[in-house]
């Protein structure tokens, strides 16, 4: 059978989130003192083992006052989720030798489904360590603040690090993080306190935080993917640092990297890419710095390909200049046309002979518009100025030779006879493209005469969707209006790392399969600030769904947020780590849904978090269907 009843009981206490359906460890019950000098760490892992070994989902709480802690290691796997909730302070000693040389502080290994949050704050007493360390003396190796190795589903939300011997966050090995509303401080010449460093991890988002430190703000080291940084406040210290990569032969690179709407004061640096000049098979692919604003800072964008920070350094060989150069070029075009738009090639679908009346069909302009953009050696722009534009099927294909961006200011109206789309499935379709960002305009698929075909039973086609993208990568939707979709409006097909934000998607109530976003077989999509109002799911997931992110949601009328239908082959992937956060609905039939076919299957579904959700007159907040069948025809026993 389909395996979802454990994760239906886990989700059920999930969505919940009342004080009375977790169980609530208080590292005082377990003998902490919050008089900063009473060593609290045994109790702190006395409570930590009690929620650890929870059936049921578990609250660490810490309240307020202050807390000395010594090394402490919260070990995993756990039996459910866990709520770290810190309204006091943690103290570290006074003494940092008495750290050692562990490397870290408070360190979380092998855990999963985890939040660590409140208002709390993180002493890690740096400053006697810093001394040590200026005057060349025989110092510990030092500690980290907080640590997470080899952990999943992670997030850390509302707290203050402050003076941290070394790193205040580190992220090693790990896989769907996020770090959002924290304050991260350290004076300007505290040496090596990066603010979060991040390496070995795939889907990391750091966003909405303010870092002040002696290094990096947030260091990005190898074999890191899947990293979007949004709303930072850097400053002081060197700014937000890809590398140093390099060092061996033989080691990973990062990849898909995004730092946008971020702001940069007093840094040593804005953003850097560092590489030793070794001979190395390390790499930097699709990185992508956007929008950020640079107030008195020394370099804005630094690449060093000879970083070398004891000056005992490496003699660089022809070998190593092609290797480290064949990307760094690369990142070059990039950054330019970022933060330059002057530079970047420009097209303009008017001039491609595109007519702004609603009546003529511009298909073609458009994709010859394409056809320019996706060739150019830069990074290109389509734009499309203000009026309406009627387009047929249209296919924008890659890959391409660098990123495009495509400003939408007019609006994009189908055929008023809904045959004319055919039986393709799409209206807009991107395929197989990489670094595509699709901004601001309306789409208008004049769906209502398809709804009357499909109402009336007649022959009709099989419809289409307003905007797909399959087999795409690192793709940007901003600001779009989608109305009246034959289909669903928005479909995620088979991609990675893909951001849909401020979108507004707009269907009658009673307009049949109008989903707002469908999201199947993709890794890494993150979904905010959106509003959806359909005659069908606000948003679903399909199989092979793993990685995401939705918040700050608006949902109704329509039929919720959906996960399935799954279970309906036998060989079907699963959906995995997925999160929905601060989101309302209104006037929906449903709120949360899971619905599955009454058949064997390989399927599954696990670690699902629904929270702080509002239901406004919603039929059916929670809902877990696992006899699907929607014709009510043939249907499995």
């Amino acid at each position: 059978m389909f395996k979802l009843m454990p994760t239906c009981v886990i989700l059920l206490f999930a969505i919940a989130s009342l004080p009375s359906t977790k169980a609530a460890y208080n590292v005082v019950s377990f003998g902490a003192k919050p008089d900063g000098q009473s060593d609290s760490t045994l109790p702190f892992l006395r409570a930590w083992m009690a929620a650890c070994n929870s059936v049921a989902p578990a609250m660490v709480y810490v309240p307020r006052g202050t807390f000395l802690i010594k090394n402490a290691v919260f070990s995993g796997p756990c039996k459910n989720r866990i709520l770290f909730q810190i309204q006091g302070t943690l103290v570290a000693p006074w003494d940092y030798r008495s750290l050692g040389n562990s490397g870290f502080w408070i360190l979380f290994q092998k855990v999963s489904r985890l939040t660590v949050s409140g208002g709390g704050t993180v002493d890690g007493r740096g400053a006697g360590f810093w001394t040590c360390r200026r005057t060349g003396s025989n110092c510990p190796y030092g500690t980290r603040s907080i640590t997470f190795l080899w952990c999943n589903n992670i997030v850390v939300s509302g707290l203050t690090s402050i003076k941290s011997q070394l790193s205040h966050f580190a992220v090693a090995r790990c896989n769907n993080l996020r770090i959002q509303n924290v304050r991260i401080i350290a004076p300007s010449n505290s040496p090596n306190t990066d603010g979060i460093i991040v390496q070995d991890s795939t889907g990391v988002t750091i966003s909405r935080s303010i870092i002040r430190t002696g290094d990096d703000c947030i260091a990005i080291g190898p074999n890191t993917k899947n990293v979007w940084i949004e709303r930072i406040g850097c400053g002081p210290g060197h700014g937000i640092s890809i590398g140093s990569l390099g060092n061996g032969l033989n080691e990973n690179g990062v990849q898909n990297v995004t730092v946008t709407n971020s702001v940069f004061t007093k840094t040593d640096n804005g953003v850097r890419i560092k590489s030793w000049a070794r001979a190395s098979n390390s790499y930097a692919t699709n990185i992508n710095f956007r929008n950020l604003i640079m107030r008195n800072v020394a370099n804005p964008i630094l690449i060093d390909q000879t970083y070398c920070p004891n000056n005992q350094c490496p003699r660089q060989t022809k070998m190593a200049d092609q290797l480290v150069v064949s990307w760094v070029v690369m990142l070059l075009i990039a950054l330019t046309a970022l933060f330059w738009k002057a530079d970047a090639a420009t097209y303009n679908v008017i001039t491609f002979g595109a007519k702004p009346d609603g009546q003529t069909d511009s298909t073609r302009p458009f994709l010859q518009a394409w056809a320019a953009a996706c060739g150019s050696a830069q990074a290109a722009t389509i734009s499309v100025p203000r009026g309406r534009y009627l387009l047929g099927n249209a296919v924008f294909r890659g890959p391409c030779k660098n990123r495009i961006n495509f400003q939408i200011s007019g609006t994009l109206v189908a055929p008023a006879d809904y045959r004319a789309l055919g039986n393709t499935g799409y209206w807009i379709l991107f395929i197989q493209v990489n670094g595509v960002t699709v901004v601001g305009g309306s789409l208008d698929a004049k769906g209502a005469g398809f709804w009357a075909c499909r109402r009336s039973g007649s022959n009709c086609p099989v419809g289409a969707r307003s905007i797909t993208f399959n087999w795409a990568n690192d793709i940007v939707v901003s600001g779009l209006t989608s109305i009246n979709s034959q289909l669903s409006h928005l479909v995620i097909n088979s991609c990675n790392n893909v951001r849909v934000s401020n979108v507004r998607l707009i269907a009658p109530y009673q307009s049949p399969n109008t989903d707002g976003i469908h999201v199947q077989g993709s890794t890494g999509v993150t979904i905010t600030g959106s509003s959806i109002k359909t005659g069908d799911d606000c948003i679903s997931i399909g199989p092979g769904t793993k990685n995401l992110w939705m918040e700050r949601i608006t949902c109704g009328p329509g039929h919720g947020v959906s996960i399935g239908s799954l279970g309906k082959l036998l060989n079907e992937a699963g959906v995995q780590n997925v999160t929905l956060t601060n989101s309302v609905f209104s006037g929906s039939d449903n709120g949360l849904r899971i619905k599955t076919w009454a058949r064997p299957s390989n399927g599954f579904v696990t670690n699902i978090l629904y929270q702080n959700i509002v239901m406004k007159n919603v039929k059916n907040p929670i809902i877990i269907d696992q006899n699907y069948c929607p014709t009510n025809q043939g249907c499995p026993g």
